[in-house]
């Protein structure tokens, strides 16, 4: 480990040191840098003391535009899974181990609306493309201004930058019936800006038992109140209904990795007990921007979240309505001292609080059947947070903290006088950061922070199973160093970053021989890695044959390791923690010509996997190729796109969405082999 940590430290230093000196011969040419609001700064990433990576819609179109697992997968230290189509599964630096769906261990906000609830989940897959500008994801802890989350920030822009009135419809269609249809209409001037959006996907999927359907409907405005203020409305309604088809294990996944999970002794299978979610979200928010002052400004947010889920799954039926609310406020002062000398101070809070309901009853052959127990949840979250940065010309220092309180309240009204269990949770995260910027945009910056996550409500509850009011929050602290800059005349752009966090109390999950999920904590953890992005513009002529030529990679190497963990007799310690592939590799090129066409190769490996807590199973190393080909076609306001393209080219056979320690080795969800697509596109403006 010394050996590889200290690899990874040479590596950061030889990209600064060669960096420093390219800068002494470069040009004073600069490319457009990307503008963070993570940690509220609105400086630019070369001005950012942290891991910060952006996603912007040309990544997000380089692939596939009926899902969005190409461009996340392609950032180094970001991993999303689909067990299914409409199942998603967001991993940051390893945070998915605790979590068989959705989003857990990551914060995630929707125009500065938490879209995550306060028991600690967050339905990703109410969002679609359609929803995405951009997508900034800040990896490691970020408690000190947003919570929970040992994970990462994931925080979501649906606004147009380059907002231009106009109409956009289209079409995707592929492989197993695969058919996405949106339309756009885009509408504002100076004083407002107005944008309505619809969405409808559907797929019978690869596998038995996975068909998917979505319909999704959404309302984004910003208008102009008054000489210094803004108010900002987001609306969003969400319908999903997909099948689960369940793991298989490594002889069914050889034997036909199409099949959904079968019959075996008393347990039934997937389709016989038609396993499948059926979810609508509701969400509506408010924004106030408003400057109060030279000096000083005003975000401030209310929302609420209404959310109504069915699941009937092998072992269970459970019926779930989970509405809640909450707010954000947060006020940034900003002064001069001088030349290149500037004072920011961020402080605020952030409040939630929801009132789930949750049924659990039996499930004959995907009915509803004879009910098992009735619960009524309650939890809250309440943060306050401050942070002060201080720049001196090209150094600047960054300090902040946040203390938190987090609150679940459970009453199993389907008992005889009533069950009750309570978590309460409080923690101080303080975080600390430092960068210095040298000529030509080179920056080298470190931080330390605290990060927890405290034990979410499907955690604490897991439907259909004992309550544990034994499990506490984890947390740890992280260390860092990054380097990032660009070379050879700003064609060639360089972010990498090295960290190394210790972990205490990991929750980790357990599966038993029904599928059903119940979470421990897993003593401690050590967690090191290195993540590295490359960006190269070799050729840029707008009124040239070849217009752009573009090539990029990222690269994700980790070492995450228990440290000391003993659970039922068996010693785990110094095993490889399960769910994170040690190494990725991501790249591809990127090539427009005059004549409208535009061609994209992207190209993606995962090294081999531990899946369970001994080491004892791995899930197979793989490696994706894809290539889209689009024609753009401009005729003054109609802008026509055609385009075709495929995934997995070398039709390799994969996991993806891995269960990790399930009973009876059903680890394995078989993803799509070699599958093409094909799509329209209209732009009027």
């Amino acid at each position: 480990m010394r050996r590889y940590f200290l690899h990874c430290f040479l590596t950061i230093c030889l990209l600064f040191f060669v960096g420093n000196i390219f800068a002494q011969v470069s040009g004073d040419t600069l490319l457009a840098e990307v503008v963070v609001t993570a940690f509220s700064s609105g400086r630019n990433i070369s001005e950012t003391p942290a891991s910060v990576n952006t996603i912007s819609s040309a990544d997000f179109n380089r692939g596939n535009t009926a899902n969005v697992l190409g461009a996340i997968n392609n950032t180094p230290g970001v991993r999303m899974d689909e067990r299914s189509p409409g199942s998603y599964r967001l991993s940051i630096r390893g945070s998915s181990l605790r979590s068989p769906f959705g989003v857990r261990n990551v914060k995630i906000y929707y125009n500065n609306i938490p879209l995550t609830d306060p028991g600690g989940f967050s339905y990703f897959n109410q969002i679609g493309l359609s929803n995405i500008n951009d997508m900034q994801i800040l990896k490691g802890p970020s408690s000190s201004l947003y919570g929970a989350g040992n994970g990462g920030v994931v925080l979501l822009n649906s606004m147009p930058g380059n907002f231009k009135n106009g109409i956009t419809v289209g079409s995707v269609f592929g492989a197993y019936s695969l058919n996405r249809s949106f339309a756009e209409i885009k509408k504002g001037d100076s004083n407002s800006k107005q944008v309505l959006k619809y969405e409808r996907i559907q797929s019978d999927g690869y596998r038995q038992q996975s068909a998917m359907k979505k319909e999704m409907i959404a309302y984004d405005a910003a208008f102009v109140a008054g000489k210094n203020s803004e108010i900002s409305i987001h609306g969003l309604y969400n319908h999903l209904s997909y099948q689960t088809p369940g793991a298989l294990t490594l002889k069914e996944y050889q034997e036909d990795p199409s099949l959904a999970r079968p019959w075996t002794g008393t347990v039934p299978g997937a389709v016989v007990q038609q396993a499948h979610i059926k979810q609508d979200n509701f969400l509506l928010g408010f924004s106030l921007k408003n400057i109060i002052s030279q000096h000083w400004h005003n975000l401030s947010t209310v929302y609420g979240l209404y959310s109504k889920m069915e699941n009937p799954t092998i072992r269970n039926y459970s019926k779930t309505i989970d509405p809640h609310f909450g707010g954000r406020s947060s006020f940034s002062y900003r002064k001069s001292l001088g030349q290149s000398n500037e004072l920011n101070v961020i402080m605020g809070g952030e409040a939630q609080m929801s009132f789930a309901t949750i049924g659990t009853y039996g499930n004959k052959n995907g009915i509803l059947d004879t009910l098992q127990s009735n619960d009524e949840i309650k939890s809250s979250t309440i943060l306050g947070f401050v942070q002060t940065t201080w720049k001196i010309r090209n150094f600047m220092i960054e300090a902040g903290f946040g203390v938190s309180n987090y609150e679940v309240a459970l009453n199993r009204v389907s008992n005889p006088g009533g069950t009750n269990a309570r978590i309460q949770n409080s923690q101080l995260s303080p975080r600390f950061a430092a960068l210095y910027k040298f000529r030509g945009n080179t920056s080298l910056y470190a931080n330390i922070a605290r990060g927890y996550s405290s034990p979410s409500t499907s955690e604490f509850a897991p439907s259909g199973s004992l309550t544990n009011t034994n499990l506490k929050a984890e947390y740890g602290w992280n260390y860092e160093l990054g380097v990032r800059g660009k070379l050879m005349n700003d064609k060639l752009i360089y972010d990498a970053s090295i960290f190394y966090y210790e972990l205490a109390n990991a929750i980790v999950l357990r599966k038993d021989s029904a599928g059903g999920d119940n979470y421990i904590n897993a003593g401690s953890t050590n967690q090191s890695g290195f993540e590295a992005k490359l960006d190269y513009l070799m050729i840029e002529k707008k009124q040239s044959f070849l217009s752009l030529l573009k090539c990029w990679a990222s690269f994700t190497v980790y070492h995450f390791k228990y440290n000391d963990f003993t659970q039922g007799g068996n010693d785990f310690s110094g095993k490889t923690l399960p769910g994170t592939s040690p190494y990725t590799v991501a790249g591809g090129i990127d090539a427009a010509f005059e004549s409208g066409i535009s061609l994209h190769a992207t190209y993606f490996f995962s090294d081999k996997t531990a899946l369970n807590d001994a080491n004892s199973a791995f899930a197979d190393s793989y490696h994706l190729l894809g290539l889209k080909c689009a024609y753009q076609y401009n005729s003054g306001r109609l802008k026509p796109e055609i385009f075709v393209g495929v995934d997995n080219l070398l039709n390799e056979k994969y996991s993806l969405g891995n269960d990790i320690n399930a009973a009876g080795g059903r680890y394995y969800n078989a993803a799509m082999p070699l599958n093409v697509y094909a799509g329209l596109v209209l732009n009027w403006q």
